[in-house]
């Protein structure tokens, strides 16, 4: 009977000998939007086995979020990362981004046949607010004048590093529309009026909007693209009327001297302007048409006048023209 319970000792996870077990932190806990780290220390025969770290109350249903490949290389999945250090025979746990929902029971494990080496772990979350590090932080307001630029920064925890960002559009962080996104790098990204750039020395972002209309006004957001919910923070842009030089300027009246020597073409051309001298008779169309053409009919009818009125010489009788005998 001791000989069994003695087997039953050896295969239950938590109750191997000294060397055998997989051993770390009962407990554990950080506050919400921080981080934790875990530590789970192994006996050196399982150097090249993989290690992997999973949830649940129970360690033979737990479900596992990471797992190493036998390396030591990190492998990340979502908020959750595993690195295996096999030269002092401890992985380490990090979880980013915490939340009230991680709070549970986790375990720390060895992949082999049969029952897998595992040690329990206790994960707490405490609410509160996190560290200004923590935090994606910016300005809350900003303004320009219509048709000019504006420009907004935003800086973040250095975990952020390597996450894409982006800058949104809309009442409600959980609907706001992307203007324009990163992608993973410090490359300019620009999308109509609005482009952006994050400096992952600094750890800022910086958003750009030009040619600004009144219609820009409105809540904005910085964002992180990350699993679940991402980190963002609200900035109130307004736009402020903008004088325009187009249509407030007004021009000054010009005052024409007095001898123009180039004048107008299209003055000339579309408004005739009388002749400072008088005009000759002879130039007149009227004049033209009476001399020419009324004036010889005058003539004419005085002439034929004349021809019906001219004086006759009469004979002796009347109606009878002179009759000369030949001699």
């Amino acid at each position: 009977m001791w000989q069994f319970s003695a087997l039953l000792f050896f295969l239950l996870p938590g109750c191997s000998t000294a060397q055998d077990p997989v051993t770390g932190p009962e407990e554990v806990s950080s506050q919400e939007q921080g981080s934790l780290i875990v530590q789970c220390q192994y006996a050196s025969h399982w150097k090249d086995y993989r290690k992997y770290w999973c949830r649940g109350a129970e360690w033979s249903s737990c479900k596992i979020l990471v797992e190493t490949d036998a390396s030591e290389c990190l492998v990340k999945e979502n908020r959750v990362s595993i690195r295996d250090d096999q030269r002092n025979f401890i992985f380490t746990v990090t979880m980013e981004d915490l939340r009230m929902s991680d709070a549970g029971i986790y375990w720390c494990g060895i992949v082999k046949s049969g029952y897998d080496p595992m040690f329990k772990v206790r994960v707490g979350i405490e609410p509160g607010c996190s560290t200004a590090q923590d935090l994606l932080t910016g300005p809350k307001e900003v303004s320009s004048q219509e048709q000019g630029s504006l420009t907004v920064r935003c800086q973040y925890g250095s975990w952020w590093k390597d996450y894409r960002k982006y800058w949104c559009r809309g009442a409600e962080w959980s609907s706001c529309k992307i203007l324009v996104e990163t992608d993973a790098s410090e490359c300019l990204v620009k999308k109509n009026r609005v482009s952006m750039r994050d400096n992952q020395t600094n750890f800022i972002f910086t958003v750009t909007m030009e040619d600004l209309r009144m219609s820009d006004a409105g809540i904005y957001w910085c964002g992180i693209t990350k699993a679940g919910y991402d980190p963002m923070f609200k900035v109130h842009v307004s736009i402020d009327p903008g004088s325009s030089p187009w249509c407030c300027t007004i021009p000054e009246p010009t005052t024409s001297s007095p001898v123009d020597p180039q004048p107008s073409m299209t003055t000339i051309d579309t408004i005739p302007a009388p002749s400072p001298q008088p005009r000759s008779l002879l130039s007149s169309p009227y004049f033209c048409i009476l001399l020419f053409l009324e004036l010889p009919l005058f003539l004419c009818m005085l002439c034929a006048i004349l021809w019906v009125n001219r004086p006759q010489t009469w004979s002796g009788r009347q109606g009878i023209w002179p009759y000369h005998e030949s001699q």
